[in-house]
């Protein structure tokens, strides 16, 4: 199955859920049912590590995370249900 998570810059909140849901798949045995990731509608923070704090808030709980910060594209959309896309095209 996938998941991807997705929100508006990609360093805060949708980091830590991607973290937190990998980490959950991960710890029920489930990791190679799932591929999980998370990306922003805007473009700014492309390619930069999570904000400090979010990072921090991981680290806290166990969370190992590494990614950096991409946007959604064509590709992640086509993939998901058509309402998820109709709720994707209204936050634009």
């Amino acid at each position: 199955m996938y998941k991807s998570i997705v929100l508006s810059g990609n360093i805060c909140r949708s980091p830590i859920a991607e973290g937190v849901f990998i980490k959950t798949v991960k710890d029920a045995g489930q990791a190679d049912k799932w591929e999980i990731d998370s990306a922003a509608l805007g473009s700014w923070h492309v390619g930069n590590h999570p904000d400090y704090r979010a990072l921090d808030v991981m680290k806290k709980h166990h969370v190992n995370y590494s990614n950096r910060a991409r946007q959604v594209c064509l590709v992640n959309i086509l993939g998901m249900f058509s309402f998820r896309i109709i709720q994707l095209t209204c936050q634009l």
